[in-house]
């Protein structure tokens, strides 16, 4: 049995991540149930907030990078 340690890089396609992109522009978000809070789920104002971040600030190559240099 080969117990080998192989090493690899992380290097996801640029398609993916345009596909990404273009599905967080495409998302409709429910509307939300008044005061409910966290009675159902996330409530909605942190959702539009993670998406955001995703759409505009999250630099993936910054992150694919650095844990590349952790390997």
């Amino acid at each position: 049995m080969d117990s080998s340690i192989e090493t690899y890089k992380i290097a996801v396609p640029d398609s993916s991540l345009q596909r990404l992109k273009q599905k967080l522009e495409l998302t409709d978000l429910p509307n939300e149930i008044e005061g409910s809070g966290w009675k159902y789920g996330v409530p909605l104002s942190d959702i539009k907030r993670l998406k955001g971040h995703w759409e505009t600030k999250f630099d993936w190559r910054a992150q694919e990078w650095k844990l590349n240099e952790l390997l």
